[in-house]
């Protein structure tokens, strides 16, 4: 009311403001002032509701930090990588969508951003499904049928290899390889 269109009739100003005071608008705007009055005696000066999903935030971001440990070492620190991709996403130009085009502008970036980079190559370069573990296993299904489940563990591993890594196997100069083998193999036998 007072605070959005003002007043003009100054000789009823006292019975107004009493109106005002009883306002909706009024309460709730006191409650916010009163609110924001006390988180700046506690040095909390942002929302409870924005403070508690930051605080969500760093302990997930700590977490990736924990599981990218290895022998109690991590590649990135988990609060500095929460920061980075804060500045990151205010300073990725719009038409930046894919994961390789921020991996680019990270590395255009030369180092400013150090946690982001190494958590983007290592995004990268982890498979998105595990489409290569399932062709394993329903080649080893083929592989070990009825007719050849009396092999051994060692024959069994040498063949699902070769079917699973097929295009490799294929790139193999067998020729290459025998004329070694026999070379080195060669027994002779020498009669008198």
């Amino acid at each position: 009311m007072l605070a959005t269109s003002g007043l003009n009739d100054w000789h009823n100003l006292a019975q107004r403001l009493k109106s005002h005071e009883a306002s909706n608008e009024h309460i709730f705007g006191m409650s916010k002032w009163i609110e924001s009055e006390i988180r700046l005696r506690l040095n909390e000066t942002i929302d409870k509701s924005v403070e508690d999903q930051i605080k969500k935030e760093k302990v997930h971001w700590k977490g990736l930090e924990d599981v990218l440990k290895h022998e109690g070492t991590s590649d990135i620190d988990g609060k500095d990588l929460f920061s980075e991709l804060q500045v990151l996403k205010d300073c990725l130009p719009r038409e930046t969508t894919k994961p390789v085009e921020v991996l680019n502008f990270l590395k255009q970036m030369e180092g400013c951003i150090p946690n982001a980079w190494i958590a983007y190559r290592i995004l990268l370069t982890i498979p998105v499904t595990v489409a290569s573990g399932e062709r394993s296993f329903s080649r080893l299904k083929l592989i070990k049928s009825y007719l050849r489940s009396t092999m051994s563990q060692e024959r069994l591993n040498g063949l699902a290899i070769l079917s699973i890594e097929s295009e490799m196997a294929e790139e193999i100069d067998c020729e290459g390889i025998i004329s070694t083998f026999a070379a080195k193999t060669a027994r002779r036998v020498m009669f008198k």
